[in-house]
Parts: C-alpha cells; structure tokens; sequence
C-alpha cells in the first residue's frame, strides 16, 4: 500500500470514527475563535453542524468564510493522537433541501440529533452550516535535526472521496 493510500486510510477512518471537531473561524478583523462541533459529512465529504445564528463562530462564517475544522480522538494515549486537519469554505444553508440532507445525515450518525429541517429556519435561533473541504492533511511523525516533530501530510481529496 502507497503512503498516500496509507493517508487515505488514516482519514478515512478518523472522519468515521469522530463525531465532534473543533472548528477554528475568524472574523473581519482576523480575530480567531475555536468551537466544538457536532458534523456529520456527505458522501463528497461536506460537513454539515447545527449551531446557533447569533454563536461567535456562525457571525464570523457569516463575515469569512474561510473556516479550519480539526477532528480528533482527544482520549488515545499521549504520543498516540492522530487528527484530520480539513481547510474548507463555509455557509448558512437557507435551501430547504440542503438542510433536509443535513438533517437526515445527522439522524443517521446520531438519533438523538432528530430534528425536523423547519427547527432551523424563520424566527428560530439555530441554522445549519456546510464547510466544503478544500485541502485535507493528516498527522504523523516526522524528524528534525534528530529531533521528533509533528508533521502534517497532505491527502488526495479525491481519491479519499472515492475511498466513502
């Protein structure tokens, strides 16, 4: 098997594995904010979560739409951690049909996350954003002058599409 099916592998079976990332945005004056997220993705590899309009992260999207979404297992042992590092492009879905999708993948990953598409439209507080991943890496071990480093590693967007 090649490195980059290795890679492929490896965030494939992250993406499956891990139902919470972290999602870094920034808004218009290039203040950072970081928030844990449920997602839930599609079979090309859009992410989909539920958060509040008026959260930090939904006004900054709403501002930039460049986002970084991080999915890990925060409870491997230490020296173990493995992580999908995803730089996407975001939005609110104002499409009834695009939002019915989100909420049927969030059924389907998570019941108790059964909500209809109407509970994320009008007057009501929640929307449902889409992060379209640009550029996917994973992590893995790398050297440095002798000494151990984290080092981060491009995977082929389209053959981990083809991998679902």
């Amino acid at each position: 098997m090649s490195d980059q099916d290795q890679a492929v592998q490896q965030a494939k079976r992250l993406i499956e594995q891990n139902i919470y990332a972290a999602i870094a945005t920034a808004d218009s004056a290039g203040r950072p904010w970081n928030s844990p997220v449920f997602v839930v993705y599609d079979d090309e590899l859009n992410f989909y979560w539920a958060s509040g309009v008026k959260s930090q992260h939904s006004q900054n999207i709403h501002e930039n739409s460049h986002i970084f979404l991080v999915l890990f297992d925060s409870t491997v042992e230490w020296g173990k951690g493995e992580g999908v590092y995803i730089q996407a492009r975001a939005k609110e879905l104002t499409n009834l049909a695009d939002i019915t999708k989100a909420c049927k993948l969030r059924y389907q990953r998570q019941p108790k996350a059964n909500q209809s598409p109407s509970d994320f439209t009008g007057v009501l507080p929640r929307r449902v954003y889409r992060a379209v991943p640009e550029h996917i890496w994973i992590n893995g071990d790398a050297m440095h002058k002798g000494y151990f480093v984290d080092g981060r590693y491009e995977v082929d967007l389209a053959a981990l599409r083809a991998a679902r």
